[in-house]
């Protein structure tokens, strides 16, 4: 994001580190291996454990391939202020 704000940057990365945490505990409710999930959404097992490790920062698509495997959809939904 050009010119935004390091904050905003910042928070956005935040955010989504929340969600992938969030993912991360769904696999393993579902008892799922990081090798289940990669094959459900197309990533190679080490590349899913980069992501849920923060090794890594993957793309929104990404993220979104992992929630639809484990049954999840991202939704955007406008703030009340």
């Amino acid at each position: 994001q050009v010119g935004a704000p390091h904050g905003h940057l910042t928070k956005y990365r935040e955010r989504k580190m929340d969600v992938i945490d969030a993912l991360r505990e769904e696999r393993q409710k579902q008892n799922l291996l990081q090798k289940d999930l990669g094959e459900r959404c197309g990533l190679s097992r080490s590349y899913v454990a980069r992501i849920e490790n923060k090794m890594t920062d993957t793309g929104l698509s990404n993220v979104v391939k992992m929630a639809e495997a484990l049954g999840y959809e991202l939704v955007l939904k406008k703030k009340k202020r």
